[in-house]
């Protein structure tokens, strides 16, 4: 009898690859990474596309199952990496695939070899216009425009008329129309002497900046409000609004203004980083750190658009596809941003931080900045050692002066005190001591975080500590604390956050006189970056000795008794603090800013997921604009882009900017994006003059060459050949006739009606919310005429955005917008004839004037033809004025300029 042979495999691996591993391939896989599609980044109808891999790296080790991605997935372990997406695959097709992969992953037909094609940043910089140096060429404005009018045989044409000037440039410097004085002196006077008054007069005007600011507040998708479901409000967003407003009257130089921008909370302008802060939030995220991966993404957004004029959000999934831009670049400037969070800041911080550095000398002398000491070194740190899984994130005890990062003018300007940091409004009242050091808490009070339960928290102080960054590994951390006061957990800087979902990132304690540890339980944040921000209950001491993680609290370190305040002393406080109350100032006005950590390395996320981290990248700039050096901060980061001959990009984006806003049509005709997909410029030279003027003068300055040249001051009206030659206008023959933004024809609605209220600055009003709109979050409506205020001062509620503004193309706040939509749709002339405010508007407007010619002078900043008087008298011969203000304002003369 013969002896039984087990046989192991019937065939050889090639075979069992065309047996069982590619139809498995083609009916599973193919569908969505082959040739017609690749997700990923990969394809699996070669040995050579597995090998390469895709976004996630090689899917196939050949001999090695374990390390095998192709595996991985098709098993069905790892929720983030399960395939197909239609289902797990039978038993018996994995195992046919853990065999191919265990003999070799033989191909027949494909060795398998391959290189994935390099990212070649050098040459995509080289071939492209908008990262060459900047040029100044020789001539000037007029000249380059009719050099290339030459070209085509073409001629500029002539002047515009004196009303239709007059009204152009009011629209495009203040956003207002006219005055009727100003259009008559105008008619008188059209000289070139008088114009130049004319411009400069507009220039002068507080309505520039706001005109000229709510350009920018398109960029940088300014809104009140968070959207999402509850659309809960943006605190003080509006000063930043002021800022820019005050900054484009003020006429900082290019590089100032976007320096306090990127960086306002380093020099001295803390509402101005607000630009920032600005996006749509989503409220009580489910998945925390995916929510600050598409917060950051869209402040990225933001910034490349704004101030570099590309698209660097196109790189968060992979290297971008046209321009020199690796994902390791957006992964970069996204570490930037993890070191830096939201707070509010005191914007008068000078006077009364005076009174606090006198505080807390008064203190020190006091002997009032040492409380019972605590001390985690030697010993005590032995001992601290002992407890499971213990991590010390700061020692607050045994710090150097510059390694904490502390906020708020009330901590003044002293050492690091000795045996832990220390939080005092005041100690146990004595007398007239304790009337007054209440009175010097409220005046360095501010409100609380944005939003840390849904509802503004408790006002906090102007003391503020933050620890270091750190990631969750235990799941719980526990403070070192003696007093009262509140500890929040900034897992992925975020701050609206509320219900069980985000338990334990926030604590807060009653004022308990011994030390003791107090707990985040942060285990539902396991792997994730957080810090610790600490402040007292108001009127309460708070001392913080240590931060650390643990799985439970470990044992109390020894501690020196306190040293009881003696008579002597304790009258010396009084006398000091009664001399210190009439110092004080009201609460202090606050703004939202961001507050700056340690910058530190980042992780490029594989796909853009943030559950898939891959190679290590330090915060810096592009590495096409020299990013290869680490930075230090968003200062740096400034001072690098607002460098000419770092980032010419920068200066060529405003200079397109601004050329848009004044003739309809950048130089680039997409002012968000310069690169490969944006188009090129018409003027090339021209945009290197005008951006290396921006170089050395102000924005005002070059606003002011570009309106005083002939190219601007051309009439708008057509030339027929000069219609075939340059049907778009590209070569700049005439002027555009363009329609007026929402926010014009509102204002001018408000001029004409002598209800407009001029005056600037402040919390927005509340926008009128008309009878059909419902939601979450409806705040309650302002007057229908906004209490007369310019639009700009109307609040901008992301999920309640005015009607009446949206016919007429203002922007959704929701990413930048540098070129408005500009449409002509029967929306607009349903509006202008039934909106309730254009009626009330008009007819206090007509039913003031009362006069033809003053209604023309107002509304077209001309007087009336005959036959248009002729028109007007029969209408008004049965006293309806109003109906004639109606008219008057329905006329497509009066929305377009």
């Amino acid at each position: 009898m013969l002896p039984l042979l087990l046989l192991t495999t019937a065939a050889g691996p090639a075979d069992h690859f065309e047996a069982k591993v590619r139809p498995a391939l083609v009916e599973h896989c193919h569908k969505c990474h082959a040739a017609d599609k690749h997700k990923g980044g990969l394809r699996l109808d070669s040995r050579a596309a597995l090998l390469a891999g895709g976004d996630t790296g090689p899917a196939l080790v050949p001999g090695d199952v374990e390390n095998s991605l192709l595996v991985k997935a098709v098993r069905g372990h790892d929720p983030d990496l399960v395939m197909p997406p239609t289902g797990k695959l039978p038993d018996a097709v994995v195992r046919d695939f853990e065999a191919w992969v265990r003999d070799g992953a033989a191909w027949p037909g494909d060795s398998g070899s391959t290189t994935k094609a390099a990212f070649d940043l050098a040459g995509r910089k080289a071939s492209h216009w908008a990262w060459q140096p900047l040029r100044d060429p020789p001539g000037d404005l007029d000249g380059f425009v009719r050099a290339k009018l030459s070209d085509k045989g073409l001629s500029p044409a002539p002047a515009a008329d004196p009303a239709a000037l007059v009204r152009r440039l009011a629209f495009d410097l203040t956003g207002l129309p006219p005055t009727v004085e100003e259009a008559e002196r105008f008619a008188a006077d059209p000289s070139p002497a008088a114009y130049a008054k004319l411009v400069d007069g507009y220039l002068s005007s507080v309505h520039f900046g706001e005109r000229w600011g709510r350009h920018w507040l398109d960029v940088v998708r300014y809104a009140d409000s968070r959207g999402h479901e509850f659309d809960f409000p943006i605190p003080y967003a509006w000063r930043y609004r002021d800022w820019v407003i005050r900054t484009f009257n003020a006429d900082l130089p290019l590089k100032r203004f976007l320096t306090e921008q990127l960086a306002g909370d380093r020099v001295g302008v803390p509402e101005a980083a607000g630009f920032w802060l600005l996006g749509e939030e989503l409220h009580s995220p489910v998945d925390v750190r995916q929510d600050q991966a598409d917060r950051f993404d869209n402040r990225l957004d933001v910034f490349g658009k704004a101030v570099l004029g590309l698209t660097v959000a196109c790189a968060r999934c992979h290297d971008h596809k046209f321009d020199a831009i690796s994902a390791k670049d957006y992964y970069g400037l996204f570490a930037l941003l993890e070191a830096s969070v939201p707070t509010l800041a005191r914007l008068d911080a000078a006077g009364d931080g005076a009174v606090a550095t006198k505080l807390s000398d008064l203190r020190r002398t006091c002997k009032l900045e040492a409380p019972a000491r605590v001390s985690l070194t030697g010993g005590e740190r032995r001992t601290l050692a002992g407890a499971s899984g213990l991590q010390v994130v700061v020692d607050y005890a045994n710090l150097r002066p510059g390694d904490w990062l502390a906020d708020g003018p009330g901590w003044g300007t002293g050492p690091v005190p000795a045996g832990g940091v220390v939080f005092e409004p005041h100690p146990t009242p004595v007398g007239r001591a304790a009337a007054v050091s209440d009175r010097l808490f409220d005046a360095l009070a501010i409100d609380g975080p944005e939003r840390v339960t849904g509802k503004l928290h408790a006002l906090r102080p102007g003391l503020v500590l933050r620890t270091p960054d750190f990631t969750v590994t235990t799941g719980k951390v526990f403070a070192l604390v003696r007093g009262g006061g509140t500890s929040y957990a900034a897992v992925g800087h975020h701050f609206l956050v509320e219900g069980p979902l985000h338990g334990g990132l926030v604590t807060e304690w009653k004022p308990r006189a011994e030390w003791r540890w107090e707990c985040h339980d942060l285990t539902a944040y396991r792997g994730q970056t957080t810090h610790l921000q600490l402040w007292p209950t108001p009127g309460q001491v708070l001392a913080v000795a240590a931060v650390v993680q643990a799985e439970s609290a470990p044992p109390l370190p020894p501690a020196e008794p306190v040293t009881p305040l003696d008579p002597a002393e304790a009258e010396r406080l009084e006398t000091g603090y009664a001399a210190l109350a009439g110092q004080l100032t009201p609460r202090s006005p606050v703004a939202l800013t961001l507050w700056e950590g340690t910058p530190r390395p980042g992780r490029v996320f594989v796909r853009g997921s943030p559950k898939a981290p891959g190679d290590a990248v330090p915060p810096r700039l592009l590495e096409a604009l020299g990013g290869t050096k680490p930075l230090t901060g968003r200062l740096e980061l400034a001072e690098l882009v607002t460098d000419p001959a770092v980032s010419p990009l920068t200066y060529r984006t405003a200079a397109n900017r601004i050329w848009g806003h004044l003739f309809g049509r950048g130089l680039v005709p997409s002012p968000d994006n310069l690169g490969v997909l944006g188009e090129p410029p018409s003027h090339p030279e021209l945009l290197d003059w005008l951006a290396s003027r921006l170089v050395t003068e102000t924005p005002k300055q070059v606003i002011r060459r570009i309106v005083l040249s002939d190219t601007y001051r051309q009439s708008a009206r057509e030339v027929a050949a000069a219609e075939v030659a340059d049907p778009d206008d590209v070569l700049l023959h005439r002027q555009r006739l363009r329609r007026l933004e929402s926010e014009a024809i509102r204002d001018s609605l408000l001029s004409l009606s002598g209800r407009l209220d001029r005056t600037p600055f402040g919390p927005p009003v509340p926008v009128f919310v008309g009878p059909h709109q419902d939601g979450r979050g409806k705040p309650v409506s302002g007057p229908l005429d906004g209490a007369g205020r310019r639009t700009v001062y109307v609040s901008v509620r992301r999920n309640f955005l005015s009607p009446f503004q949206l016919a007429f193309d203002a922007p959704n706040p929701f990413g930048p917008v540098g070129r408005r939509t500009v449409s002509n749709v029967p929306a607009q002339a349903l509006a202008l004839m039934n909106d309730d405010f254009v009626h009330q508007q008009a007819a206090a407007w007509a039913e003031r004037v009362k006069d033809i010619d003053q209604l023309y002078l107002g509304a077209f900043a001309r007087r009336p033809t005959a036959a248009e008087r002729a028109a007007c008298e029969r209408f008004v011969s049965a006293g309806d004025w109003a109906g004639l203000g109606h008219a008057l304002v329905n006329v497509k003369e009066f929305v377009y300029r």
